[in-house]
């Protein structure tokens, strides 16, 4: 099975988390496309991430640094980002 990641949306467990770096990363999977595992980091995405979180850019930046950090989320090229599927890969 090649999926990245399920989320059903009202019940999330990112958006359950009191980590608010994982609600950042709850709305960057949504705006992924999925079938190359990235996400553009544009201007329009940015805001839109901004606006669902109630956030400014400077916290935007930290929550992306944060993600970073964690191994979560890679940088492949300025402002294009890919999930790190070897942190996220859970075989039950």
């Amino acid at each position: 099975m090649n999926s990245i990641v399920y989320i059903e949306i009202d019940t999330s467990i990112l958006l359950l988390s009191s980590d608010t770096t994982f609600h950042t990363l709850f709305y960057i999977i949504q705006q992924m496309n999925l079938e190359t595992n990235e996400w553009e980091a544009s201007k329009e995405n940015k805001e839109s991430l901004i606006s669902s979180l109630s956030s400014t850019d400077s916290t935007l930046d930290k929550h992306l640094s944060s993600l970073r950090e964690r191994g979560i989320l890679e940088r492949n090229k300025r402002g294009l980002y890919s999930l790190n599927t070897q942190t996220l890969n859970m075989d039950y």
